[in-house]
């Protein structure tokens, strides 16, 4: 068992203090840059040297944030195009999803298939299934271990030396274990959550969820050069070969309904991110309008008799 969780979370971390720092080194350099240059430039007579250096200043500052922002929308881009080059083959249709996101909706093999690609990076996978029961797998971690025993959760013990390393919970306990007494699903969620594979990153952590109505494949700290047409196909056929056999097993006794939320994040997560930004933009609406009607209420106080 590894700390795999925690190895993830430092990556990032660093990744991002030191894409702050990079953009903060650069702003110093310009900054710095156009205050040298403007001491030492010759100026005509009766331009203002400090008037000069402040248009210097704003002009750097303004290139700094021109440059990041056309790096970010060409990341974005090239992104697009490899995701779309991965899922478009298989039929399935590809938009935005947030600021720097994809999603691809359609059907494959017979079954509805959602898929998103956020920020963490994060790849979600959603295969329509209909079971009404709750099943998840994962590779073992410490982090995942304590906050299963925060909730009082325990792992199924299977009678399994390669099952060992999968950390395995069931709403229907019972359903489960005659499920996994099949070879072939255990074989399945090996494969599906190996994180030693070839082509695998360093840092992934790959979950399999079965949730009312949908088999989610989840890849935490996902490397998206990995995500080819051809994984996306492996991946695909392993979730569909999985669910025909838990959907030929007898069926679970202990089920419940999808949540209006689970069904949203499935298939319409792209619209409750556009609500979401509505609903905070008309909070820092109101939030700056109040501000500013106590600013002038404020000044017409103090400049009363």
């Amino acid at each position: 068992m590894t700390s795999r969780t925690l190895q993830a979370w430092g990556a990032g971390c660093g990744y991002q203090l030191l894409l702050r720092l990079g953009i903060g080194l650069l702003l110093v350099v310009v900054t710095f840059g156009c205050v040298l240059i403007v001491t030492v430039l010759p100026l005509p007579a009766g331009v203002e040297r400090e008037a000069v250096a402040a248009i210097a200043l704003v002009l750097g500052v303004l290139f700094v944030v021109a440059l990041a922002l056309a790096g970010a929308a060409g990341l974005i881009i090239w992104r697009a195009r490899q995701l779309d080059a991965a899922f478009a083959p298989l039929g399935l249709a590809g938009r935005m999803f947030s600021l720097n996101g994809r999603q691809y909706h359609g059907v494959v093999g017979g079954r509805q298939v959602d898929v998103y690609y956020s920020r963490g990076p994060t790849l979600d996978i959603y295969v329509g299934t209909p079971l009404l029961t709750r099943l998840s797998a994962a590779r073992r971690d410490r982090v995942g271990q304590a906050l299963a025993g925060l909730l009082n959760r325990q792992p199924l013990a299977l009678d399994d030396a390669h099952m060992s390393e999968v950390a395995l919970y069931a709403t229907d306990e019972a359903w489960a274990r005659q499920a996994l007494n099949d070879a072939r699903v255990r074989d399945q969620l090996l494969r599906l959550t190996d994180d030693q594979a070839p082509g695998v990153g360093r840092f992934e952590i790959r979950q399999v969820l079965l949730q009312p109505e949908a088999l989610l494949f989840r890849v935490h700290h996902v490397r998206t050069a990995g995500i080819t047409a051809e994984a996306v196909r492996e991946w695909l056929d392993r979730l569909a070969a999985l669910l025909r056999l838990l959907e030929g097993a007898a069926p679970p006794t202990v089920t419940e309904p999808a949540s209006a939320m689970e069904r949203t994040l499935r298939s319409d997560r792209g619209g409750l991110f556009s609500r979401g930004l509505i609903i905070g933009l008309a909070v820092l609406g109101v939030f700056l309008v109040c501000l500013t009607g106590a600013a002038i209420v404020g000044a017409l106080t103090a400049g009363a008799p």
